[in-house]
């Protein structure tokens, strides 16, 4: 099943490697968010960036922000040589209209109820991506329920080895993405999950 794979929060060179190798389309990296177990600051994103961008020159690389200053986005963009913007924060529209001047953005939503889907609609005009998701590294997942009859374009939540399938064919999302659901702990992927991951994909 072709299918774009975004594995987010990497924290190493090691796992940049190993989710690159595997078949990962996009590799995602939380930047200066303490609340965050699986952050990394802009000088370790720079480091895992440039190396795997030599390895694996055609993938593309997500930093992660939650309602940061726009100046110092614009400056870890571009001393990380980051290829998309992800803003999992409170950003206002003309913050989005203003970075999408100069970079990608996607703006996730979190999901926890009907209302929460007018926020699609605020932002899909004035982003590149929306991306759906449950909460903040949450590992739980959406009810799809309230997904029926949305054109989702990223779909992020609890999504693992053992329901990925099920999820994709309820709810036809352009990409996954993917944090918990292949880690032995946060910050940390394992090697078996990832495999299995993109066999039960390739199948």
């Amino acid at each position: 099943m072709k299918i774009n794979v975004k594995i987010c929060g990497v924290t190493s060179k090691e796992d940049a490697l190993l989710v690159a190798s595997a078949g990962a389309t996009h590799l995602g990296f939380i930047i200066d968010v303490p609340t965050s177990k699986r952050t990394l600051s802009r000088e370790d994103v720079a480091d895992i960036v440039q190396y795997i961008k030599s390895e694996y020159s055609g993938i593309i690389c997500v930093g992660v922000f939650v309602d940061k200053i726009f100046e110092d986005v614009l400056s870890i963009v571009k001393d990380c040589k980051l290829d998309v913007v992800q803003l999992h924060g409170g950003e206002s529209i003309e913050y989005c209209q203003n970075l999408k001047r100069i970079t990608n953005v996607w703006k996730t939503i979190i999901v926890k109820s009907e209302k929460d889907l007018s926020l699609i609609k605020k932002y899909e005009n004035v982003v590149d991506r929306i991306m759906l998701d449950a909460g903040r590294g949450s590992g739980e997942q959406i009810d799809f329920g309230l997904l029926k009859g949305i054109n989702v374009d990223i779909l992020a939540g609890g999504i693992t080895r053992e329901n990925v399938l099920e999820i994709i064919d309820h709810v036809s999302p352009q990409m996954i993405d993917v944090s918990s659901g292949v880690e032995i702990e946060p910050g940390r992927k394992d090697a078996g999950l990832i495999t299995e991951l993109f066999d039960t994909l390739n199948k």
